[in-house]
């Protein structure tokens, strides 16, 4: 089987069993949950510790699972699921030190990139909710995008530890 079929030269694409402009919001939705996985991904190698390594692993699994439930509108993403990562910020804050200033995000460089798929995640946040403007969509998943680009922000603080990093900018600032 070849990897290029020809059906989209007309601008078109497949979703669910129709076809919708390569432009539809649903077509939005779904390229950026892809480029925050493809993000995620990136993390993952960058990483070292094991068990952050998981929570990426288990957050690429969620977020298909998430596109799933946009385009056959059967439940995927649950408040279980939104808990689960309530209980992930919650333990991984605990380990950081009082946030009292803005960071300076990616101090190196799996907190960079956790940053930018903080920023992805947000993104994706804003377009769902484009979506649910023409389509139902569930509580759950806004829900969890925005506890998601919340734990993101907390991993990557505790990957990098940047509240040193802007210590020294602002200092740099004020002298």
């Amino acid at each position: 089987m070849k990897i290029y079929t020809k059906s989209g030269d007309n601008q078109t694409t497949s979703i669910g069993n129709k076809r919708v402009s390569k432009d539809h919001i649903i077509v939005e939705v779904n390229g950026t949950v892809d480029e925050l996985t493809s993000n995620l991904m990136v993390c993952f190698h960058l990483i070292d510790d094991e068990k952050v390594k998981d929570i990426i692993k288990n957050i690429c699994v969620n977020l298909t699972h998430l596109s799933f439930e946009i385009i056959t509108k059967k439940e995927y993403i649950t408040n279980e699921h939104v808990g689960t990562l309530e209980k992930l910020i919650d333990k991984y804050d605990e380990k950081l030190p009082k946030l009292t200033n803005f960071i300076l995000p990616g101090s190196n460089l799996a907190s960079a990139h956790l940053h930018v798929s903080r920023t992805v995640c947000r993104r994706l946040e804003r377009k769902i909710v484009a979506l649910g403007k023409e389509y139902r969509v569930s509580q759950s998943i806004y829900q969890y995008l925005n506890r998601l680009s919340d734990l993101l922000f907390v991993l990557a603080r505790f990957i990098g530890k940047e509240d040193i990093l802007i210590k020294l900018v602002l200092n740099n600032l004020n002298s």
